[in-house]
């Protein structure tokens, strides 16, 4: 059992080598453990004095992390090592809901309540990317294996597939009853999973290439996160 927040977890995330886990709170910090021991390696004050830590996530080498902040709306970039914050971007409106790494370690991308998601370009701190197209808050957002697509889900019940190097959008994939909460991509590419807000209660198994669900997953009583 790993402890030492002073508020509620909201996520949690392992580093590449799976030696180290880091958790973003409630109470405003990043925590980086080692697995091993349930020792806390460091404390990053992450969004001090404006909220709570929304996503946390590691860079493909391990070396470096991005978090999400839910009131101060800023997505920063982490040297995992030394706690160092090595960017601050600053250009989302609203909570940052997500944030996920490309691959190959170059660029972040970020959700946000504000509707959109963006492209960071970390070697450099420049805002690659501005998507837009929802039209309610975008609750989660992952890449694909290669990286050149990015999945959204958003209350507004769609899940939208941009390309991630133009920034324009793909498709659109509308099957859900309530808001898309999250979403998932299969490892070898072909498949995206969403799950459902209240209302809906459903795991959804899209064809990417189709835009269609091939399996409506039910049996959950509420919600699914």
């Amino acid at each position: 059992i790993l402890q030492g927040h002073a508020e509620r977890i909201n996520c949690v995330a392992w580093s590449p080598d799976g030696k180290r886990l880091a958790s973003g709170s409630w109470d405003d910090n990043i925590k980086i453990w080692d697995v091993a021991t349930g020792r806390v390696l460091k404390t990053l004050e992450a969004h001090k004095g404006r909220g709570g830590v929304y996503g946390v996530a590691w860079s493909p080498n391990g070396k470096r992390l991005a978090s999400g902040g839910a009131e101060d709306y800023a997505v920063k970039v982490w040297d995992a090592g030394t706690g160092e914050v090595l960017h601050t971007f600053n250009d989302h409106m609203s909570s940052v809901t997500e944030v996920v790494w490309s691959p190959n370690g170059k660029h972040v991308v970020s959700s946000s309540e504000d509707q959109t998601v963006m492209v960071w370009d970390v070697s450099n701190g420049k805002l690659l990317h501005t998507m837009s197209g929802h039209e309610d808050w975008v609750s989660s957002v992952v890449l694909s294996p290669d990286g050149k697509l990015a999945a959204s889900g958003s209350y507004d019940h769609t899940i939208i597939i941009w390309d991630t190097a133009s920034g324009k959008r793909v498709k659109t994939l509308k099957r859900h009853a309530n808001r898309a909460v999250s979403v998932s991509w299969s490892p070898n590419g072909r498949y995206i999973v969403s799950s459902g807000g209240k209302g809906d209660n459903t795991v959804k198994v899209w064809d990417v290439d189709s835009a269609n669900p091939i399996h409506t997953l039910k049996g959950h009583k509420d919600r699914v996160h």
